[in-house]
């Protein structure tokens, strides 16, 4: 369950109404032949491929309904339609980069958690390429859906924004038959068209999608009567169309007046007509505005106030969470350049149904445990977690749920103790949601929660209590290279150094993907002032293939650098590491700690002061007496150097 989950139900018949189309919904799909064929072209033949439109034009039903099947019908190796978001319980553990993992688990739904968050986008593309019956090496080809999801993110999340485009873009670099189909919003075009621009060994093609053309809205309409075994009035067709655009038809007005006209006994004629699909758009738009409403916790009278004089961005109880929620069920479009209303009712035929904004004629809305812990994980998104957590909470409170949610809610509650510093209440409710995810048997996410409270006592700077738990989830999953991992840097933490080597090796043997497990059995060995640690660790990075090196390795090479005297690589390594990550305090401190190892104090203390005070992600409690230990030598070999002279 996430913040991307369809949010409204399904119904029966061939009008899927206010949703996209999915991929076993090929048959019912209609009206963009030309589009998918032109798109599928686009992306066989290049390495990058922007599919954009408006909101509600219909890009993901193309995408799903259109190009997958199709491509594969034709033999082609693609992938399950990807998202990238960090509006997911998920989102919030402790050190692992959620816009990384949900596309991860989205590409490839079949494999654990756990394996998954110990692997590397490179890596997994590595595994996905494929031959073709006659040898020929194949495109990969991967898409990533809904990709404004990205940009949003606010607080810690901006720190694993970065990183994920810089290991996405790397990712493409190293795995050229890799075809990367990006599909986005307009108004986030310039975005994406920004992190394409640093690629310069790849091409790319855009694509845009707008309002179906008339003649593709009739295909739509007929095409689904015949798969139904029904036919419209032929002579009533046209006048309905009309009705919805004349020359360019709103594909999601369209499947909502057509639902509804499906569901009519007798469908009306002549004149009824425009009040009917007004009555079609009234429902459809005042639902919307009910279960956002009811799922954020928002007044209605607030909500409607709102939509009278929408100046400006989020407003009092109108939070950005909210309009991002009302862009996601098709009510409202953002324009960028509009900076003073950039919201606005996407049509003008929902503005037309909608008015005068009357919070009393909505329908009655009962939100769900799936749909308030929906908004919990949009609302922790934007960086509100006060209200992330008051929304999180009562999801707790409804009697019917997923049998999922419990756990993932618990998920999430822990997540964003972690961030309001409150690690006690972390543990709870990570040993709660390890508990809740048995009972459903998802033993890998089990386990991943397991991990999650040994992380999680770790940064609070009890690393015997990180391990205990480790081994407990290492107990439950034995030959899992991640769980491996998290382990042996939690040994080396506690000072087994020796035990902490050995258990990475080994999982460096037992990973499909190294990297991970390679990166922290270099850094375990770099931290140590001994010559020969410290030149093994040179090597294991020297054979480190995949990359960009994450600045936290870029430290702690520079470390190992310093360490046996290789002072000017050691000079570059700390300034790039820090240059990259400016505000957080574990690269900060272990490039103070290379340069004191260079015999520059003064330039050490200096970092050390500056991880003190970082906050993105901050020094973890257990690290603050090694900065200021830092700051101490620097001070005395400041005064030697002062009596000397």
């Amino acid at each position: 369950m996430t913040a991307s989950s369809p949010p409204f139900p399904r119904r029966p018949g061939p009008f899927v109404g206010p949703r996209p189309f999915d991929v076993h919904e090929q048959g019912m799909f209609f009206g963009r032949r030309d589009a998918t064929e032109e798109v599928a072209r686009l992306w066989r033949a290049n390495r990058l491929t922007v599919l954009h439109g408006d909101t509600g034009t219909g890009k993901t039903s193309l995408l799903r309904a259109g190009l997958v099947p199709a491509l594969r019908a034709e033999g082609a190796n693609v992938l399950p339609p990807g998202e990238s978001t960090a509006a997911d319980p998920v989102a919030a553990l402790p050190r692992i980069n959620p816009y990384s993992l949900t596309l991860l688990r989205s590409w490839a739904p079949e494999e654990s958690p756990a394996r998954l968050a110990a692997t590397s986008l490179a890596g997994f593309l590595q595994r996905r390429e494929r031959a073709d019956r006659r040898g020929a090496a194949q495109p990969t080809l991967a898409a990533i859906d809904q990709a404004e999801r990205i940009t949003r993110g606010d607080g810690p999340l901006r720190r694993h924004r970065r990183l994920f485009l810089e290991e996405l873009c790397a990712a493409l670099l190293q795995r050229p038959r890799t075809h990367l189909l990006v599909v986005v919003r307009t108004d986030q075009l310039d975005a994406v068209l920004r992190v394409a621009k640093q690629l310069d060994e790849v091409e790319y093609a855009q694509f845009a999608l707008g309002p179906l053309p008339a003649e593709a809205a009739r295909e739509v309409v007929r095409g689904s009567l015949r798969g139904a075994g029904r036919r419209f009035d032929v002579p009533w067709t046209p006048d309905l169309l009309e009705r919805l655009g004349g020359g360019d038809v709103d594909p999601v007005l369209l499947q909502v007046a057509c639902a509804r006209l499906w569901g009519s006994p007798d469908p009306p004629a002549g004149s009824e007509l425009p009040a009917e699909v007004r009555r079609a758009l009234r429902a459809f738009g005042e639902r919307a505005l009910a279960d956002v409403a009811a799922d954020h916790d928002v007044d209605r009278p607030d909500l409607a106030d709102w939509l009278r004089r929408p100046a400006g961005e989020a407003r009092g109880a109108v939070t950005e969470a909210v309009l991002h929620a009302l862009e996601d069920r098709y009510l409202l479009t953002r324009r960028a350049e509009d900076r003073a209303h950039p919201y606005r009712l996407r049509h003008p035929l929902l503005e037309d149904a909608l008015r005068p904004w009357d919070p009393d004629r909505w329908p009655r809305a009962a939100p769900t445990a799936e749909s308030v812990l929906n908004a919990a994980a949009g609302t922790f998104v934007t960086g509100d977690l006060g209200r992330a957590e008051r929304l999180a909470l009562a999801a707790t409170k409804p009697s019917a749920v997923l049998p999922g949610t419990p756990a993932e809610t618990e998920t999430l509650l822990g997540g964003i103790a972690v961030l309001r510093r409150r690690p006690d209440d972390a543990k709870q409710h990570y040993e709660a949601a390890s508990g809740l995810f048995d009972r459903v048997r998802d033993q890998s996410r089990a386990v991943l929660l397991l991990a999650a409270r040994g992380w999680v006592a770790l940064d609070a700077g009890d690393p015997h209590e990180a391990v205990e738990w480790l081994e407990h989830a290492i107990h439950r999953d034995p030959n899992n290279p991640a769980v491996q991992t998290w382990l042996g840097v939690a040994l080396k933490q506690a000072g087994m150094r020796t035990q902490a080597v050995s258990l990475l090796d080994k999982a460096v043997r037992r990973a499909d993907d190294p990297l991970v497990p390679q990166r922290a059995l270099a850094a375990a060995l770099a931290d140590s002032d001994d010559r020969t640690f410290a030149e093994r660790a040179l090597r294991e990075y020297s054979r480190i293939r995949s990359g960009p090196f994450a600045p936290s390795d870029e430290a702690t090479r520079a470390l190992a650098q310093a360490t046996i005297g290789d002072a000017e690589a050691a000079r570059r390594g700390v300034r790039a590491a820090v240059a990259r990550d400016p505000q957080s305090g574990a690269v900060l401190l272990t490039g103070a700690r290379a340069l004191l190892r260079l015999g520059e104090p003064e330039r050490a203390a200096g970092l050390a002061r500056q991880a003190l005070s970082a906050d993105d992600p901050p020094l973890p409690p257990h690290q603050r007496p090694d900065a200021e230990r830092v700051m101490e030598m620097a001070d005395q070999r400041r005064g030697r150097r002062w009596r000397r002279h």
